[in-house]
């Protein structure tokens, strides 16, 4: 039998590689996924946020998810908000990040394209900062 973290981070990084693939062409690095919770944010991206595990010293960015919202919310919303980090993973890499709380027309035009994965409830989103370098 599956144990309950097992199975809610495995859905998820299932989620994250489903995404990547279909949407991202497979090019975003892989991450950390993490349930945090923070008032009124369903999300967040935070770019280069821990060090790799493998002993590398490799910098490994971070998609917290908040929880309190799973039940609230339809799992179609949940799934939203992983794109929508996504496309702030996919700008912190590829593109030219916006500054804190505030989608550039980069991301816009990223996300965007995903017409089905735009975002419905604008005021329950959050963007982290991207952390000095």
């Amino acid at each position: 039998m599956t144990r309950a973290t097992e199975r809610a981070y495995s859905e998820l990084q299932q989620a994250f590689d489903f995404y990547n693939q279909r949407l991202f062409d497979g090019e975003l690095p892989d991450c950390l996924i993490t349930f945090q919770r923070g008032k009124n944010t369903m999300g967040y991206f935070s770019y280069r946020r821990f060090v790799a595990a493998d002993g590398s010293g490799r910098m490994i960015d971070e998609i917290a998810l908040n929880p309190e919202y799973f039940p609230v919310y339809p799992l179609i919303e949940v799934m939203q908000t992983l794109v929508h980090e996504q496309c702030h993973m996919w700008q912190y890499h590829y593109g030219n990040p916006s500054r804190k709380t505030y989608h550039n027309a980069q991301w816009a035009a990223k996300n965007g394209k995903y017409r089905t994965y735009a975002l419905l409830h604008r005021e329950t989103w959050w963007c982290e900062s991207r952390p000095e370098d």
